[in-house]
């Protein structure tokens, strides 16, 4: 499937479903790397909520292919935008509580 087919359909099907994996696996790392947030949280409200608004921040792999990657597969292009969001939102909130 070549990539502008991928991404209308990314756009009309599957970007909410996507958008809701990924906020379920920043929280389940999350969870992982702040164990104390358990504490805190234990219904873990705030680490769904920090969780969904990383995902929500997060370019989609097709925005940014287009704007920055023009070359590269989409396949690696989607894996490092979940990577660097995480890593820096994840360094912002170190920061913060620090």
């Amino acid at each position: 499937m070549d990539d502008e087919l991928f991404c209308e359909l990314y756009r009309l099907f599957f970007a909410d479903a996507i958008t809701g994996f990924l906020a379920g696996v920043i929280a389940a790392k999350m969870s992982v790397l702040l164990p104390g947030l358990a504490l805190i949280d234990p219904a873990g409200q705030l680490t769904r909520y920090l969780a969904e608004k990383i995902a929500e921040a997060m370019p989609t792999p097709c925005e940014e292919k287009a704007a920055e990657r023009p070359d590269d597969p989409l396949v690696d292009v989607a894996h490092d935008l979940v990577t660097q969001t995480f890593d820096r939102w994840l360094d912002r909130a170190l920061q913060d509580a620090a």
